[in-house]
């Protein structure tokens, strides 16, 4: 299992395994498959967020989803043919819009034949266009107060001289479940979780930054982007994972809470056993 510590500041690193966490959220987590991390020292900045034109259109889905998801401001105003022009693509497709095949023509050159057809004929996530509008209305756009968005080991954070944002893990359904029951464990209510309709990055990225800000942050579930699972399966070979975000405040208090809970009985014993 990998996990990702994100927090505003420096670079971008993949996390190791659960032999690096806490022992404590070792404990709920420890069945799951080692992924090593890499070293790639990849920078997610919003100066990396182009002007969209011809011959920047290749990665501008990448960059626009990825700045719209990690605090960068509405870059989707970036996307081929603007917000609008995003609109179309995440419902019924550009090919019908006032200008949207002229656009389509400039962007094909620098597109895979899938993102040219996605961006013509639509993803098809969202039904219309307006409810796009409404979509990217509700969502909670975030301008981070510094230059990078940092994903790093949390084995590597000092935590005397900085605090994380958010702990992220891949999980699978079983540590999900067991995840989802110490985020709920010491607390009053039973919605301490919750599962967005949310791009992937803003799944582990805006949606548990604003958690962070709250009195009572609640822990996020993600990677229901089915664009995004494509791309997970890919990477980490796995077709299983979710992603489980969580404020590091809240990271803070399940681990408090791990002695005397669930996670020392036979019922998610047995579950580890099963996962080994």
């Amino acid at each position: 299992m990998c996990k990702l510590r994100v927090t505003a500041g420096e670079v971008v690193r993949p996390m190791p395994t659960a032999a690096t966490m806490s022992p404590a959220i070792a404990s709920c987590t420890s069945s799951a498959r080692t992924f090593p991390g890499r070293r790639s020292r990849n920078r997610y900045a919003p100066t990396s967020i182009p002007t969209v034109n011809n011959s920047t259109a290749q990665n501008v889905g990448t960059l626009v989803g990825g700045g719209v998801g990690l605090g960068f401001g509405n870059q989707y105003k970036n996307f081929p043919g603007g917000e609008e022009g995003f609109c179309y693509f995440l419902s019924s497709g550009n090919a019908r819009r006032p200008g949207g095949p002229e656009m389509a023509a400039k962007v094909k050159p620098f597109m895979t034949r899938e993102s040219h057809d996605n961006f013509l004929n639509g993803e098809r996530y969202v039904q219309n266009p307006q409810l796009v509008e409404k979509f990217i209305r509700d969502l909670p756009l975030t301008d981070i107060p510094k230059p990078f968005v940092v994903f790093q080991p949390l084995s590597d954070v000092d935590q005397d001289g900085e605090k994380p944002q958010t702990v992220i893990f891949f999980v699978n359904p079983d540590q999900l479940s067991a995840l989802t029951v110490l985020a709920n464990y010491g607390r009053e209510g039973n919605e301490n979780v919750i599962i967005p309709y949310a791009a992937g990055c803003q799944a582990i990225g805006i949606y548990p930054y604003r958690e962070a800000g709250l009195k009572n942050p609640r822990a996020v579930v993600g990677l229901t982007d089915l664009s995004a699972r494509v791309y997970v399966r890919k990477q980490l070979g796995e077709s299983h994972l979710m992603t489980f975000s969580v404020p590091f405040n809240l990271y803070d208090e399940m681990e408090q809470n791990v002695p005397g809970s669930f996670l020392e009985r036979h019922t998610w014993q047995s579950l580890l056993s099963e996962n080994r």
